[in-house]
């Protein structure tokens, strides 16, 4: 089919008119809110009408067709230390072209090493007691076959993940300050959620060995399953009230908050005094949404409490992990920006990772290179300190253009892996994300970065006011173009084989 999309811009006048080639087109509402259709822009996009027809535009030439291209290609070699990572499988069991041997040895020839699974403790005991590997086996059993690993994201917090027989009585729903709003994902306070976690890692590892997996993939809070509180977007999640806040407001979290403060000042007159308040007790002081108002030491020290919360959660989790699968590579996924609402220290999870041999799966790369090396950064940076390791993955789908700045990306910050959503992009047939890593895996190589230049990210200004990540990442992101442009004039303070900082 050939998709026409007329679209304008705000700030012009004009229209533009752009072609798309749809090859085997299954619409079926597969998009994201039940949607045939799903369209992106990295800049401001207003869309006047979308015609579909069978036959080409007039002066319109079709596209080389990936598939005869792709039959013609020798296979990928990609360096043996590098992970390519496909999305492969969604919380669902697969359709049958997932099981096809052709979409396994099509995987195999684009370079893929291993195929991501969704994996809840909902899906392996949707009933207490009663538990199932038939969503996953099928998927397995066709990786062994063919010689390539599983990369499973366990996933437990978001409510697809978390049985319904356990929420009842066991589950406490995250609420936010600003408006006192419940959302289906679970507190990470909650007293019952460590030993759930515990008992889905357990049933995990009582049926997939060591053997077939590439590496375990940490999917314990957030919309998806990041290391964060809840954000935008999530499984199902339309019209659910979730947004980037203080999701702090359940009787639990309350608790904890007032036992850290009590930790760390020890006295009441002792918070009093850095707070300027006249608490009777630490059963007084309360987590707020900061405003301008806010005592500086306040808003720092609900900050701080917020960040390590999720640290010391995601502790757990790689601890539980690690006791389970003591020889497997784990990352630990996390996403943000660095903006503290979120939750993600990033310095402070690699420092934690670090410690249980771990890593850090980083998702938000995009088509953008610069935007995606300022944030993949505060995590390389991190895990080069303190001896861990790290992989890249979109927040979106890349097109085929962003593919070379994600593969530059993978080198110049020494990642040991990089994800796809797209390489397949209709199995068991590749799609032209794929072809073009297949002409760039050659770059793909292990590598440790020289390094001469630093940014300072000024923490305390961040946290105290969130809105200023954003200028600290747009500078961070002209940095490197910058440094790269001194390079090519011959500047000896910035000599870098990739030039990042």
């Amino acid at each position: 089919g050939y998709h026409r999309l007329l679209h304008s811009f705000p700030t012009r006048r004009s229209s533009d008119l752009a072609t798309f080639t749809l090859r085997d087109p299954q619409f079926r509402n597969r998009e994201n809110g039940e949607t045939d259709f799903r369209i992106h822009s990295t800049s401001q996009l207003a869309v006047a009408r979308i015609e579909v027809s069978t036959t080409p535009p007039a002066g319109y030439t079709p596209p080389v067709d990936p598939v005869e291209d792709f039959a013609r290609r020798e296979p990928t070699v990609v360096d043996p230390y590098i992970e390519v990572i496909q999305q492969w499988q969604v919380h669902q069991p697969v359709p049958a072209s997932y099981l096809l041997d052709k979409s396994y040895e099509t995987a195999k020839k684009i370079g893929i090493t291993s195929l991501q699974s969704y994996v809840g403790w909902a899906q392996l005991e949707p009933e207490e007691g009663v538990v199932t590997y038939e969503t996953y086996d099928p998927v397995v059993a066709q990786l062994e076959k063919h010689g390539l690993k599983w990369l499973p994201f366990l996933i437990m917090g978001p409510y697809i993940s978390t049985p319904k027989w356990w929420a009842p009585e066991h589950g406490v729903d995250a609420i936010c300050l600003e408006h006192d709003t419940p959302i289906r994902i679970q507190s990470i306070w909650n007293p019952d959620l460590r030993a759930g976690v515990r008992r889905f890692l357990e049933l995990f590892k009582a049926h997939y060995p060591a053997q077939v997996i590439e590496a375990l993939n940490l999917g314990i809070s957030g919309n998806w399953g990041e290391s964060i509180y809840p954000a935008g977007g999530g499984f199902d999640m339309q019209g659910v009230h979730t947004h980037s806040g203080w999701w702090c407001g359940d009787r639990y979290a309350r608790a904890d908050f007032q036992r850290w403060l009590e930790a760390k000042y020890g006295a009441i007159g002792k918070l009093n005094s850095a707070w300027g308040a006249s608490f009777v007790d630490f059963g007084q002081a309360q987590p707020i949404v900061p405003t301008d108002a806010t005592p500086a030491r306040q808003a720092k020290d609900q900050a701080d409490w917020y960040l390590e919360s999720m640290t010391d959660y995601a502790e757990f989790w790689v601890k539980t992990c690690r006791e389970l699968y003591p020889d497997l590579p784990i990352y630990l996924c996390t996403g943000g920006d660095g903006n503290p609402l979120l939750g993600a220290d990033f310095a402070a999870q690699a420092r934690m990772c670090a410690r249980y041999d771990a890593g850090i799966r980083i998702t938000n790369m995009n088509d953008d290179m610069a935007n995606g090396f300022a944030i993949t950064r505060m995590v390389s940076s991190a895990t080069r300190l303190y001896g861990g390791y790290y992989t890249t993955e979109p927040g979106g789908a890349n097109t085929p253009k962003g593919v070379a700045g994600r593969v530059f990306d993978l080198v110049a910050g020494g990642a040991r892996g990089v994800y796809f959503k797209m390489l397949l992009q209709a199995p068991p047939d590749p799609g032209p994300v794929g072809i073009t890593f297949m002409d760039n895996a050659r770059f793909a190589i292990s590598n440790k970065p020289q390094l001469t230049v630093a940014a300072l990210m000024p923490n305390t200004s961040i946290d105290l006011s969130p809105g200023k990540t954003n200028g600290f990442l747009e500078r961070a992101a002209k940095l490197r173009d910058a440094l790269r442009s001194e390079e090519r004039r011959g500047g000896k303070e910035c000599r870098s084989r990739w030039a990042p900082y």
